[in-house]
């Protein structure tokens, strides 16, 4: 799906706007779109760092160095994957749409 969604939650808009850009911004040829959140792998990808990031420190919770290793590097190079990630097409200025009627299934009738 690429639908564009009613209203981006401000927790996960800050989220990306104070940690997960500033990793990134510093690297040579990564891959983002400005209109991530339309995206709908992007948004669950996203949703999923940022709810490790907000289990850093709790009781019970994760660490910094764990939030790295099993959030991070697991979700960063698949949604920077140029060759066929889910923002193939996207840069920093553009939103790519890459919805396709390969999935298209036909009407179920009883």
């Amino acid at each position: 799906m690429d639908e564009p969604i009613i209203e981006l939650d401000e927790e996960l808009a800050a989220f990306v706007a104070t940690v997960l850009t500033p990793i990134f911004e510093f690297r040579t040829g990564s891959l983002w779109c400005v209109e991530w959140w339309r995206h709908t792998e992007i948004l669950n990808r996203v949703q999923d760092l940022c709810d490790g990031w907000n289990q850093i420190d709790e009781e019970d919770g994760i660490d910094l160095n764990t939030w790295y290793r099993y959030y991070l590097d697991h979700h960063m190079p698949i949604i920077q994957n140029k060759e066929n990630g889910p923002l193939k097409g996207c840069t920093t200025l553009e939103h790519q749409s890459i919805k396709t009627n390969q999935w298209t299934h036909p009407t179920l009738t009883d």
